[in-house]
């Protein structure tokens, strides 16, 4: 006799939680709600506290769903999938420091889990600069995350941080040499801080994975309208080796600038030019420029 209600028990409970899951996976929440209650009250497990807390929060009742996680994980404390859920739902809340603290938790059992990520690079979108670099902090715990480096980077460079955002730029591209976006980020990060060494090391290895490019060009023209005519003329040199057009207007460009401090070396410079683009009309306009201007310092 009690061996048999067991069996009865265990079979109710099974029928309710399968009928529970189907109905899931049908995207019927609110039936699955009422089968997934009565499979819980037959028998409490993990999976049915769990599966409850899902339905739960596919109809927006994330406080009720986050009870049912809790639940799970009074029996199961290590359950990832009840914590993953419990973070984003305390992240759907605004309880950022539980969410947080439950991802802490997560990445000590599953380090690559995405959860921490995923929600930094949310908040990223939102704008929401410090909340976002707590998150992407976490998911950093990966050793492998790229994309939380790069995301970390651009949460404290939005911060103005310029300096701590340059270092998770280079920590990307440690891990992987050719990320260009990094490459970018660290260039006009460096740019920023007057750090041109940095920024044109950076740049000359940008160029050659993207050859049309434009950020070289456009830190040489910013320097060329402050005067700044040494320093233009290498970010003018580096972006030269970019794509034909971004090197013909480059070369342009180069020439104007050592007109301003050099005219006879912009001459040899820019005839040089016309040689590799004879039908480049700018670069010829800067040729005749050119001349007379040493025309006219002629003795």
């Amino acid at each position: 006799g009690a061996r048999s209600c067991v069996r009865l028990h265990l079979r109710e409970y099974e029928s309710a939680y399968n009928l529970g899951l189907a109905l899931l996976k049908l995207n019927d929440e609110s039936r699955a709600e009422t089968i997934l209650r009565r499979a819980v009250a037959l028998e409490e497990t993990t999976a049915a506290f769990y599966n409850l807390g899902l339905a739960l929060a596919r109809q927006d009742r994330h406080t009720e769903a986050n009870t049912q996680y809790e639940a799970a994980l009074r029996i199961d404390p290590k359950h990832a999938r009840s914590i993953e859920r419990l973070a984003e739902g305390n992240s759907e809340l605004g309880n950022h420091d539980a969410a947080l603290t439950r991802l802490e938790q997560l990445s000590r059992i599953q380090p690559d889990d995405p959860t921490a990520l995923k929600s930094g690079i949310r908040l990223l979108r939102l704008n929401q600069f410090a909340l976002a670099e707590r998150y992407l902090e976490i998911a950093t715990g990966n050793p492998g995350s790229v994309s939380a480096r790069y995301n970390l980077g651009l949460a404290i460079a939005q911060q103005g941080r310029l300096e701590e955002a340059a270092s998770s730029f280079a920590e990307v591209l440690i891990l992987k040499p050719d990320h260009s976006r990094a490459l970018e980020r660290l260039a006009e990060t460096s740019i920023a801080l007057d750090d041109h060494d940095r920024a044109i090391t950076a740049l000359k290895r940008l160029v050659t994975l993207m050859p049309d490019d434009p950020t070289a060009i456009n830190a040489g023209i910013r320097e060329l309208t402050d005067d700044n005519y040494q320093i233009a003329t290498r970010y003018f040199e580096a972006s030269a080796a970019g794509s034909p057009r971004l090197r013909a207007r480059s070369l342009d460009l180069l020439g104007r600038t050592l007109s301003r401090v050099d005219p006879e070396a912009a001459l040899a410079h820019i005839r040089a030019a016309v040689t590799e683009f004879p039908n480049d009309e700018a670069i010829a306009e800067r040729l005749r420029r050119i001349e007379s201007i040493v025309a006219r310092q002629a003795p």
